[in-house]
């Protein structure tokens, strides 16, 4: 039985025909290159057949099939469908094939094709479609991994009738040429290094030597570190052997540093050469300087980064397409995130930093924005990542739109605003704080003032009461000074706020200062029945102002007393302490919160702002007392374990190390009467006041006139020529200044006291009226005792 032959048997031993007859193919490829001939591969019953419009008998395209074979550049034809119809003997050279292994196959059996853009392959039909001819170059990938640049013209093949037919393609192999060019333009514009696995050179052009300023010589067998700048981590250099080591091809940019000590950037890529088991033999560097662009960079990048330290404003730049989010130096630090490589976040970056109850509100702004092309601005908290700490942001964004005008970016800024919020929040407390102390003062104030309007009614009564007009009188004397003190306090306040507070300093016994200020706080220790020790101690020198020193342990002394229920103990111990003089006030009474602790000193604070507080008091004393004894150069602090734990309050001053001097002689009593009878003029328009104090003086062994405008006080100066004269600073006519004026220049006066009163008590006050030729100066209300011993002083002395 005779057995048929195969399809690949017949096929090949047609083309072996056709190669021995192709004699003419070189001058037929140029007339195709040239599009002066349409050509066609047929499938006949026979074999393939090569036609022309200009020759279309079957002899001549079998001569011309036999002249396509012969040809140096690759052939081949196909039909609509790219199956192919034929390729001749350069074809199976360049591609690695056989005729028979591919005829009646795909094209992508022969090789697969690399287009230079994404648009080329579209183009290429387009014009085989519209005018049946196509030139370009691109890339073929051989099936056995080689690729090869192509110069390829393809021409429509059409048959008798015009139909198209299929298409046939002249294919020159020009990697050759490429890798030529590649090699001058490297040499002309690259700078390249080789260097082997270990990284040591082993080849340099001169571009390398020229921009890096060593010879050749000086490199070759050299480490590649030799240009290292220092610029760069040490996790940038392990990514990059990581990145080659695997076979994989890097580029980034490098600083280098040249021999002379210069810096030089290039953009560097580097691709490893492979052996046969995948393993880098050699590895290429092909580098371009980009020096200038660089340093330009740099400058426009400190200018910004100056701007941006200036304002602490960071800047981000999200892709509404891509979802690609970028940031800058800055915001990286506002969110405490290790700033990336890029400068690229995630999504997941910010809104996992930002606090839950502020996103869904945020994320609706940034949507909106968005949605309506505008610009936005928003507050919001977030957790910073370095350190946990909670943190305002203020975010202001705006919408740009590409050529297309769709919304492609949202840019914007973040400021970390948390000072200024934190102030905000301090500036509505304190406001808060200042709305219940007014409350509070008009509540302390009418207490007293009620007091003394009740005691006043019942001296009114008749008939006169002796025992209930001595109660009467100590009740207002009582309040009074509860008055006074609360005035003090606020003025106290006022001139520590506007730094107007002069201490008359002096060496001194803190011992007595204590002892003073024992015996003012007495009666209400005695009132609230509290067991009081007290342990002083011997050298307790220090320099400052006793009356100040003593309003400071008075306060304290007064708050224990107030701030202990009845029949609790309260201590006072002072010694020297490590060059310090150390005095502690404990009681056992209601204590401080944790909350309040942190805040005792604050002006205004007080544990109980209600309405119904039983102690009393303004709660700015201890605001005083810290300032006081700061001013001292000291420093105070308070201890409590908690509410109804008791407190102590320790204030430490400086040591004063001198020698011992003689005790002085003890002062006469306060206030006492006088030894001789002093001739006193009082002037000042309240009456009552002037009528009160007239009274005092009487009972002082004084000869007492009044006057109540500044004409009249003139007048009756002269008519009374008294000793020592009292001058309010504000009357009608004219002041207090202009009555001292007039009389100082008479003789009689040459020798008078004049002591100015008045209800303005500034140091700055005291000081004019010093300077005005007033022997003193007493702010209302007045310190009795101590007017009288002025008047002593002054006048008898």
């Amino acid at each position: 039985m005779s057995t048929k032959p195969s399809t690949d048997d017949t096929l090949r031993a047609e083309n072996a025909k056709l190669r021995t007859r192709l004699e003419e193919a070189e001058e037929m490829l140029r007339a195709i290159r040239a599009g002066a001939v349409d050509a066609r591969v047929v499938e006949c019953s026979a074999r393939p057949q090569v036609s022309t419009l200009q020759a279309p008998d079957a002899e001549q395209n079998r001569f011309l099939g036999d002249m396509l074979a012969q040809v140096s550049d690759a052939v081949i034809a196909t039909d609509l469908e790219e199956r192919v119809t034929f390729l001749n003997a350069a074809a199976e050279r360049q591609y690695g094939v056989r005729a028979s292994e591919v005829l009646g196959r795909g094209f992508a059996d022969i090789c697969t094709r690399q287009w230079p853009n994404p648009d080329a392959e579209a183009g290429m039909w387009t014009a085989l479609h519209e005018r049946g001819e196509w030139r370009g170059e691109l890339i073929h990938h051989t099936h056995d991994g080689h690729a090869l640049h192509v110069e390829k013209v393809i021409t429509t093949l059409r048959g008798p009738d015009g139909a198209r037919t299929g298409y046939i393609a002249a294919i020159r192999d020009i990697t050759a040429r490429k890798e030529a060019d590649l090699r001058t333009a490297l040499d002309e514009h690259a700078i390249v290094a080789v260097a082997d696995p270990q990284g040591h050179i082993t080849f340099v052009n001169d571009n390398f030597c020229a921009i890096s300023k060593y010879s050749r010589e000086e490199l070759l067998g050299q480490d590649l570190r030799i240009i290292n700048s220092g610029t760069h981590p040490k996790e940038f250099f392990r990514d990059l052997w990581a990145t080659i080591e695997r076979g994989k091809v890097w580029q980034c940019e490098i600083r280098n540093r040249a021999k002379d000590g210069s810096f030089y950037w290039v953009a560097t890529t580097i691709v490893p050469f492979l052996d046969e088991h995948g393993k880098p033999w050699q590895y290429v560097a092909v580098c371009t300087d980009i020096t200038v662009r660089k340093e330009a960079e740099c400058a426009r990048q400190e200018r910004m980064h100056f701007a941006a330290e200036a304002t602490g404003v960071g800047i981000w730049e999200r892709n509404v397409i891509t979802n690609a989010i970028h940031w800058d130096a800055l915001m990286f630090r506002i969110y405490g995130i290790e700033p990336t490589p890029d400068g690229f976040v995630h999504y997941q970056d910010w809104s996992g930093a930002v606090l839950p109850e502020d996103l869904a509100e945020n994320e609706a702004i940034l949507q909106e924005t968005v949605r309506r092309t505008r610009q936005s601005s928003r507050e919001f908290r977030i957790r910073r990542r370095s350190d946990g700490e909670c943190r305002w942001v203020q975010s202001v964004e705006t919408v740009r739109k590409n050529a297309a005008g769709q919304t492609e970016w949202v840019a914007g800024t973040n400021l970390d605003v948390t000072e200024r919020k934190e102030a905000e929040q301090a500036i509505r407390e304190e406001a808060e704080r200042k709305d219940e102390f007014l409350a509070m003062l008009g509540h302390e104030l009418r207490n007293p003032l009620n007091a003394i309007r009740h005691a006043v009614q019942i001296g009114h009564e008749r008939p006169l009461d002796l025992e209930g007009t001595r109660w009467a009188a100590n009740v207002i004397d009582h309040q009074s000074e509860q008055l006074s003190r609360m005035v003090d306090d606020l003025l106290d306040v006022a001139r520590i706020n506007r730094g107007r507070i002069e201490l008359r300093v002096e060496s001194l016994d803190l011992g007595p200062v204590l002892e003073r200020a024992i015996a003012v706080a007495w009666p209400l220790l005695v009132q609230r029945g509290h067991r009081f020790t007290s342990t002083i101690g011997s050298q307790l020198r220090v320099t400052g102002d006793a009356a100040r020193l003593e309003q400071v342990f008075v306060n304290l002394l007064s708050n224990a007393a107030k701030y202990t229920p009845d029949d609790g103990r309260i201590s006072v111990r002072a010694q020297n302490e490590d060059g310090e003089v150390v005095v502690a006030i404990t009681d056992n009474g209601v204590g401080i919160s944790t909350d309040l602790l942190p805040h005792v000193f604050d002006l205004f604070r007080q544990a109980d702002s209600t309405l119904d507080r039983a102690l009393g008091g303004l709660g700015i004393g201890l605001s005083v007392v810290k300032s006081l004894v700061e001013m001292h150069l000291g420093r105070v602090a308070v201890e409590s374990a908690g509410e109804n734990a008791g407190t102590t309050v320790t204030v430490r001053l400086p040591l004063l190390i001198e020698m011992e001097t003689a005790a002085p002689s003890a002062p006469p009593a306060q206030g006492a009467a006088l030894p001789k009878p002093v001739r006193v003029l009082i002037v000042d328009d309240h009456k009552d006041a002037a009528e009160a104090l007239g009274r005092l003086l009487k009972r002082r062994n004084c000869e007492v006139r009044c006057a109540h405008t500044g004409p009249d006080a003139v007048t009756a100066a002269r008519e009374f020529l008294p000793a020592a004269l009292l001058l309010d600073l504000g009357l009608p006519g004219f002041d207090g200044y202009e009555v001292a004026r007039i009389l100082r220049a008479e003789a009689p006066f040459a020798d008078a006291l004049f002591i100015a009163i008045s209800g303005y008590a500034q140091e700055g006050d005291r000081q004019c009226c010093l300077a005005n030729g007033f022997a003193a100066h007493f702010a209302k209300p007045l310190d009795f005792p101590k007017l009288v011993d002025a008047i002593h002083a002054g006048c008898l002395a």
